[in-house]
C-alpha cells in the first residue's frame, strides 16, 4: 500500500481500530491513532498489552509495500455492567 493509502485508512474520523494485515501473516491491532506513525516507506506501530494505555511497550517497522490489507478490529461485546436480568 501507498503512505497515502495507509493514512486514509487510518486516519478517519471517528477513529475506528483497525488490524493491519502484512504479507508475512503477521497482523497488528491499532486501538488509537497516536499508536500507527506513517513514513513514506514504512509505518512504525506501538504495540500494548492493554488496548487503552497511552503508552507503546514495543515497536515494530513495517514497510508499507507489505501491508496488505486495513480492517476495522471486530467489535465484542461488552459485558453488561448490571449481570444477568433476573426473572421475575
Amino acid at each position: 500500500m501507498t503512505a497515502n493509502d495507509i493514512r486514509t485508512e487510518m486516519r478517519g474520523q471517528p477513529f475506528v481500530p483497525k488490524r493491519i494485515f502484512v504479507s508475512d501473516g503477521s497482523q497488528y491491532d491499532v486501538h488509537h491513532p497516536d499508536m500507527c506513525l506513517i513514513g513514506l516507506a514504512s509505518i512504525v506501530v506501538g504495540i500494548v498489552s492493554d488496548p487503552g494505555s497511552p503508552y507503546y511497550e514495543q515497536a515494530v517497522r513495517i514497510d508499507n509495500r507489505h501491508v496488505t490489507r486495513i480492517l476495522p478490529l471486530p467489535i465484542t461485546k461488552q459485558p453488561d455492567q448490571n449481570g444477568p436480568a433476573s426473572p421475575q
